[in-house]
């Protein structure tokens, strides 16, 4: 049984699977913090399910990048039930959890959030899967110079492209609705490709999460003292 959540964007997603199997998914577009919402919505999930804590194997979280505040209480959480519990973490890329549920369809994919400060997060993946842009953080112009014309576009800043480019005919925006569904249930789908890893204190303790760049605050910070 593995318990996976989406802490990094300004919604949330949790879910429950069991051997690729998803048995509970749900998604909340936030108005309060995920301090407020993460845990109760773990607690309620497991409670419909008849699921104890005891019962989880590992968990999956999104590593970054995204909102630091999300991404930190995400981890957090993470680490509290891992350690209380003596189970691995399996942390993936936010990108790639945009990415997984269409890398099996055969055409490009130009994932992108909103990184703030008119940058944007964003990776690109051929129609093989193979990414030929890695995870980073890049202006838009940047990404557009990159990106194919067809393919899917995902993300919650594809619309920052699709104001910015004229996409072909085959080119598909895929709503935000269905991405906020999909982030835990890629979790769960690509930690079911693994071998669940023994549980490791070490590597627990030290995992960081990946935020590709500097704060808000802290860009304006240092842009204030130049």
């Amino acid at each position: 049984m593995i318990l996976a959540f989406d802490t990094s964007q300004q919604f949330g997603s949790i879910a429950l699977g069991n051997q690729g199997k998803a048995i509970y998914a749900a998604h909340f577009d936030l108005s309060i913090t995920h301090s407020e919402t993460l845990m109760p919505q773990i607690d309620h999930a497991l409670a419909l399910c008849g699921i104890a804590k005891s019962e989880l194997m590992a968990i999956a979280i999104t590593l970054g990048p995204g909102s630091f505040t999300g991404l930190r209480i995400g981890l957090a959480t993470a680490k509290g039930m891992a350690m209380g519990l003596n189970i691995p973490i399996l942390a993936y890329s936010t990108l790639s959890t945009v990415a997984k549920p269409y890398l099996g369809l055969g055409k490009p994919l130009t994932c992108i959030l909103d990184a703030k400060m008119k940058q944007f997060y964003a990776a690109i993946y051929d129609g093989s899967g193979v990414q030929t842009l890695c995870d980073g953080v890049y202006e838009l112009e940047e990404i557009i110079a990159k990106m194919p014309d067809h393919g899917f576009v995902l993300g919650s800043a594809a619309e920052a492209i699709l104001k910015a480019k004229t996409l072909g005919s085959d080119a598909y925006h895929v709503p935000d609705p269905l991405l906020y569904q999909m982030s835990s249930l890629a979790l769960l789908a690509m930690a079911a490709e693994c071998e669940l890893p023994e549980y490791d204190f070490e590597y627990v303790a030290e995992l960081e999460p990946r935020y590709l760049r500097e704060s808000t605050a802290q860009i304006k910070k240092k842009q204030g003292g130049e």
